[in-house]
């Protein structure tokens, strides 16, 4: 009996799998994988050049590089065209946030009211001096020696040439 027991289990096991039909479910194809594409792809190696193309290379000239212009090389002139006013200093520094040049006066004096020319590679323009300061502290004349804070209205570069404008 134990026999039939059995053999009616492992057919009834058979029918259930077989009456079950596996359902697989549907996934979205993937794309395929692109070749060359990853860190470990070792890069194509140029073509080899043929003979030809390796006896024109070698009796080519080489370009002949001319010098720029002496002129065009060398720092801004010490004295600008004539009639634009007098070399009184130099700017050592600009803070674009504040629009403050830092100009070291190296001779005569400058005064609110007056009008500076500031020229440098990059730079040419001409102001009224509104606003001077030294240590922090607002001035009405500065003297040659001091180094000072200008409001200017452009950008200044440093080594710009400071011009006091003769009028």
């Amino acid at each position: 009996m134990a026999a039939r027991k059995k053999a009616k289990k492992s057919k009834a096991k058979k029918a259930k799998k077989t009456k079950s039909p596996t359902r697989r479910k549907k996934t979205a194809k993937k794309s395929p994988v692109r070749k060359g594409v990853g860190k470990g792809r070792k890069k194509a190696r140029p073509k080899a050049r043929t003979k030809k193309k390796a006896q024109r290379a070698a009796t080519r000239k080489p370009s002949a590089k001319q010098p720029a212009p002496a002129a065009s090389r060398s720092a801004p002139a010490a004295e600008p065209a004539a009639g634009s006013g007098e070399r009184i200093g130099v700017v050592m520094e600009y803070q674009p946030h504040l629009g403050l040049a830092t100009v070291q006066l190296e001779n005569g004096s400058l005064r609110v009211g007056e009008m500076v020319r500031i020229k440098g590679n990059g730079s040419d323009f001409t102001q009224t001096v509104g606003w001077l300061e030294v240590d922090h502290v607002h001035v009405d004349e500065v003297h040659a020696g001091q180094t000072f804070g200008l409001r200017v209205n452009q950008h200044a570069r440093e080594q710009d040439v400071v011009y006091k404008v003769l009028q």
